[in-house]
């Protein structure tokens, strides 16, 4: 639906140049070659107007051969690559973060500016009030003509009151120089230092590909209004583009389905940001605009106008639509994405801190390190407050160990207003022994490029990256790497299928005084590997260290439902284990960690296995990972607990190291997160089956045991604390039966190892 109501307006005649305004930066993003000749033309026209500091930002959304294309041919732009998941939201994103004038102009692929576009945006924010503005959005209706069109028009049956679904102007829109909720996205531009303040837009929301969805703008057009005050966005018709439509959008299904779609944007955005604040405009738009269009084509039977009822016909349909996207939509309502952002405290005094566009799930830091998660739930309650009121004391430690004196009875206000207060922190060394990174991979995630590069990123300067290719013949790693060239990185075959025999050929590759292991489907932080040595460096006895996960997004209910399960997420408390007292240096930097009534055979609560590393030879004593256990094998996981194990009862500590991060990209489907509880299970149980079938251990394992069911059997057990009311039966029911399958699936999974060649 629309962004704002009024009688439409003109463009505006616009001067050629504005002495003294400042330079603009032009993002405009692209994902298709299809689309090459008006790529061509906006781009020729922009550069065309360009003047000295200006900028141009070409952003190419996961199109290699497009991307290499358009750096050889558009020679007056910065063609650069979109990162992170595709869409158009992280495009413009990409494109903001790569330009830096003090203005940043949003251009579709599919719009060409007309002479004196930019002119006319420096003459918009030449007045300081004017945050954020959209400018004019003609139709150029000349490619659709083979869909019905009158020349040089839109087909007749098109209303002229749905501009928008093509992207463009309407009847019904704002006046030149009104004050609008949020601008057309074709062609709109907004000050950085409002983009840095505001923060940028919601992937939440926005086309992906050609999927016809948006609102992207309309939130962060919310956002900005509600910082700046009424004004602060407006509408303009100076800068004027004329905005192509092809001929598959002048069809009825087209109309349609941007309807639908704009019904279920409008929908998301409503939860994120207040149905007040979401709807206001569309309420005036549905009672006044739409009403008297129905009635003035109506009406236009009687001058002769045929299709005068179709038009008013396709009011009432594309209403229809839009209203059933929206119905819809809310009853998924489990499905409105959450936003995963981050914010570091340190050097943020007097300043407010930069709110993602709620729902968030917001990883707080003070001088790098994590200091807990919270949830931004309410857009109207400052992100400053959440913070205070959800991790104030947990403030404390942290800014005792930057040497910050806060007086004992200091509330979260005033222990917020310290961490704010303090300096950035130092980041851990560069330096230090050779650690080996290894990432196993069927070559069918789509990510472990992505997940690669993040190894390859490392801070630390001595890295040993190791990726096992578990499905060799498929070619598929080979594909997904295709290009990566690091002579820090080899590409191992293993042909025997499991995760286990896989490690372990990472493992006896290693060259690495430390091994680290991650996933396919994990990216580490930067100082990921730097914390983890940092974490070793606290005492020799330590053998293993693990790390903090988590989420790298929860666009989906079953994402959430997985943190609500438990999540990779072991705290943000550094902790230790050892089946003795905790030697002295570890215990000066680490808490001792809770023992589990099945301690030390079993136990989730020592780390995950997409973040943890061992001293080399620790592991290579322990003799590696089991192959009857972990994912390929008929007990599908358990096989980093069984490694845990070992290490422990071997006489080593286990340190967990929250300043060490990975993020995970959990599973985003009910299939497959249940799938992933069955195995965890089969994967727990079957380590405990492991041990009952060791006489060596069996009794005390036996003797821990019914307090372990208890665990599982209470509903009031800490084990189901984080659970919300709709957690659905199903996901628990997966898991119990994984814990019923696991003896079983390991005595398989043993046959199959000693068959293995």
């Amino acid at each position: 639906m629309p962004g704002s109501a009024g009688p439409a307006a003109a463009p505006a005649a616009t001067p050629d140049a504005v002495p003294g305004s400042d330079p603009l930066a032009v993002v405009m993003c692209v994902y298709t070659a299809d689309r090459l000749a008006g790529i061509r033309a906006a781009a020729a026209a922009v550069a065309g107007q360009l003047a000295y500091g200006d900028e141009l930002v070409v952003v190419v959304d996961h199109n290699d051969e497009l991307l290499r294309l358009l750096t050889a041919e558009l020679t007056r732009a910065t063609v650069v690559a979109s990162t992170g998941e595709p869409g158009l939201s992280t495009a413009r994103n990409t494109g903001a973060g790569r330009s830096t004038a003090p203005v940043v102009v949003f251009l579709d692929d599919d719009a060409v500016p007309r002479p004196g576009w930019l002119a006319a945006w420096r003459r918009v924010f030449a007045d300081p009030s004017v945050m954020m503005a959209g400018g004019a959005v003609q139709p150029d209706w000349a490619s659709a003509s083979a869909a019905g069109s009158a020349a040089g028009g839109p087909p007749r049956w098109f209303p002229e009151e749905f501009g928008w679904v093509v992207g463009c102007d309407y009847r019904g829109i704002a006046p030149s120089e009104a004050a609008i909720r949020n601008p057309i996205g074709a062609n709109m531009a907004i000050r950085r230092s409002a983009l840095d303040r505001v923060g940028p837009f919601t992937t939440r929301l926005g086309r992906l590909g050609a999927v016809p969805a948006g609102c992207e703008e309309t939130e962060l057009g919310i956002r900005v209004g509600r910082v700046y005050g009424p004004g602060a966005v407006v509408r303009t018709g100076g800068p004027a583009v004329d905005h192509r439509v092809p001929a598959p959008r002048a069809t009825a299904g087209y109309f349609l389905s941007r309807c639908r779609h704009e019904g279920r944007s409008k929908a998301i955005l409503a939860a994120a940001a207040g149905r007040a604040a979401s709807l206001s405009t569309e309420r005036r738009y549905v009672l006044r605009t739409l009403p008297a269009g129905v009635l003035r084509h109506t009406a236009a039977l009687t001058r002769g106008d045929l299709a005068g009822p179709a038009r008013a016909a396709m009011i009432l349909a594309g209403l229809t639509a839009t209203a059933w996207g929206y119905l819809t939509a809310r009853r998924g309502a489990p499905d409105v994405p959450v936003a995963v952002a981050e914010v570091e405290l340190a050097g943020t005094a007097g300043r407010p801190l930069a709110a993602p566009p709620a729902p968030a799930s917001v990883l707080v830091r003070l001088r790098g390190v994590p200091v807990g998660r919270v949830l931004l739930d309410d857009p109207a309650v400052p992100l400053e407050r959440v913070v205070g009121r959800a991790l104030g004391p947990a403030l404390r430690p942290h800014l005792e160990r930057a040497a910050v004196v806060v007086p004992p009875g200091a509330g979260p206000a005033t222990l917020l207003a310290a961490a704010r207060a303090c300096p950035p922190g130092t980041p851990p060394a560069s330096s230090g022994p050779l650690v080996t990174v290894v990432l196993c991979t069927l070559g069918t995630e789509p990510r472990l490029r992505q997940a690669v590069a993040a190894v390859l990123a490392q801070s630390h300067a001595e890295l040993d990256a190791v990726v096992v290719d578990n499905a060799p013949d498929s070619g598929g790693t080979a594909r997904l790497l295709s290009g990566v060239d690091d002579p820090r990185l080899r590409i191992l075959p293993e042909p025997r299928r499991g995760l286990s025999w896989a490690r372990n050929t990472g493992l006896a590759a290693a060259r690495g005084a430390v091994v680290a292991f991650t996933d396919d489907d994990a990216l580490p932080d930067t100082h990921w590997v730097a914390e983890l040595l940092r974490a070793f460096d606290d005492a020799p006895q330590i053998g293993c260290v693990t790390g903090l996960v988590t989420p790298a997004r929860l666009r989906t209910r079953w994402e959430r439902y997985f943190e609500e399960h438990g999540g990779f997420d072991k705290g943000y408390v550094a902790r230790a284990w050892s089946v003795g007292e905790l030697p002295e240096a570890v215990a000066r930097t680490a808490s001792a960690g809770e023992r589990g009534p099945l301690f030390p055979y079993a136990g989730g609560n020592y780390g995950s296995g997409n973040n943890m590393a061992f001293r080399t030879e620790v592991l290579r004593d322990a003799g590696g990972f089991d192959p009857a256990l972990g994912a390929g094998s008929p007990a599908r996981g358990g096989e980093d607990l069984d490694a845990f194990r070992a290490v422990l009862v071997a006489g080593h500590v286990i340190r967990y190291a929250p300043s060490a991060l990975v993020r995970h990209f959990h599973r985003a489907s009910g299939p497959a997160l249940r799938r992933q509880l069955y195995g965890y299970g089969t994967g727990f149980t079957a380590v405990v089956a492991k041990q009952l079938a060791d006489p060596r251990t069996a009794w005390r394992v036996a003797r821990g045991t019914p307090r372990a069911l208890r665990v599982v059997a209470d509903p009031r057990s800490p084990k189901y604390a984080g659970r919300s009311r709709g957690f659905p039966a199903t996901l628990g029911a997966a898991e119990l039966l994984g814990y019923l399958a696991g003896p079983w699936l390991l005595l398989r999974g043993r046959w199959r190892a000693r068959r293995a060649p």
